[in-house]
Parts: C-alpha cells; structure tokens; sequence
C-alpha cells in the first residue's frame, strides 16, 4: 500500500473546507465572483457604436454586392449551357405555347372606338360612361314590361330615361358620348326594324343587349 505525506492530505483538506489559511495551503487567495469584470463588459460610447454599424452596414452592402455578382454570373453560365445543350439536339424547347388571343366582341370594339374617339377629357368620358351604363340597366327592366306593347313605345321610354338620367348639355349642343349612343341606335334598329308589337323573343334579346352595353360601358368608365 502507497502512503500519502500527511502534510498533503492536510493542505487538500484545507483547499476542501475553506481554511482560513489556504493561501498557504492551496496557492492564490479566493476571489468572489461579484469582483471579476468580463473583459470587455463596458457598454462602447456612441461614437464607437456608430462606427460599428457603419461597418456591418458596409460589410453587408460588399456581401449583396458579391451575392449579385455571382448570380449574374451563374445565370449567364446556364444560359450559355443551354445554348450548347439546344445547339446539339440535346435540350428539348420546353418554352408553353402563348395562348391564343382572345376573341375580339365586335360590339364592344365598336363601343372602344368611338368611346374613345370622343373629344372630351378621359375623366369626363369615364363618368359620362358610368351614367350611360346605369340607363341601360334600367332598360333590360324596361323591355321586360308587358305595360309596354310595342318596339315604339319602349324606345320612347328610353329616350324619356336618358332625359332624366343623363346630364346632357341643352340643343343644339351635342350629347354627351353622342357616337357611343349613335352605335346602340343602330344596334338596337338591328333588333327593332320597325314599330309593332313586341314578341317575347324580341323582349329577351333587347334585355340582353341593354345588359351587354351596361357591361361594355361599365368596363371603359372603370
């Protein structure tokens, strides 16, 4: 069995239980806790906090500065790849067809055109086009009433309706939106040749065609 001086097992019991004399025993004296100050600890002033942000922020903008480099880089090495790649056969054309055009309303270019080549401001056209849309809605009601017997008296009462609704400047001035309202008469003497009795049939279509002119006018005073 090894034996241990006692004069060490004396000095580690010491170190164990908080001898007084320990600096002695174990070498330095205790320090409390509360007396050691982190290196560094102190809060900078503000200048030295200014300074520190001025540099991240440059430090960043270099970074987004490199991260865009590289990835005008990378995109023009893939572009260049793909090049080779179609040159050779390899690389199908995976470009989707452009859909079809859509189909052109003849009615509703014909409202375009002369909504649009109407001399007053864009402003006053829109507004003008509003108030033309809420008489046509008023008349798909109009066509449906069986108080109204015939094409005549129902094309009275619209102009009696565009009267009231309508802020049209006094004769011999011209009316307001006077083309696009030219282009429903003639739509209109499609569907109503001449004055007679109103048929079913002839009421569904003049209400459709009142709800399409409200929807075109409501489109281009949007």
């Amino acid at each position: 069995m090894r034996f241990v001086p006692t004069s060490l097992l004396s000095a580690a019991l010491a170190c164990l239980v908080g001898a007084a004399d320990v600096s002695r025993t174990c070498g330095a004296p205790l320090v409390p806790p509360e007396a050691v100050v982190a290196k560094g600890a102190e809060s900078p002033t503000i200048d030295e906090a200014f300074e520190k942000l001025a540099a991240l922020e440059k430090q960043r903008a270099e970074i987004e500065a490199q991260i865009a480099t590289l990835k005008a880089d990378l995109k023009a090495q893939f572009k260049a790849l793909q090049e080779k790649y179609r040159k050779h056969g390899l690389l199908d054309d995976v470009t989707p067809p452009k859909p079809p055009p859509k189909p052109v309303d003849p009615l509703e270019a014909k409202l375009r055109v002369a909504f649009e080549g109407d001399s007053a401001a864009l402003d006053i056209r829109k507004s003008q086009a509003k108030d033309l849309a809420a008489l046509y809605r008023m008349c798909v009601d109009l066509s449906s009433d069986k108080g109204i017997s015939t094409s005549g008296e129902l094309l009275i009462k619209v102009s009696q309706a565009a009267t009231t609704m309508l802020k049209d400047p006094p004769k011999p001035m011209k009316r307001n939106l006077d083309a696009v309202r030219l282009a429903v008469a003639e739509e209109l003497g499609k569907l109503l040749p001449t004055d007679e009795a109103l048929s079913d049939a002839q009421r569904v279509s003049v209400a459709a065609l009142f709800a399409k002119l409200a929807g075109v006018l409501e489109t281009l005073g949007g």
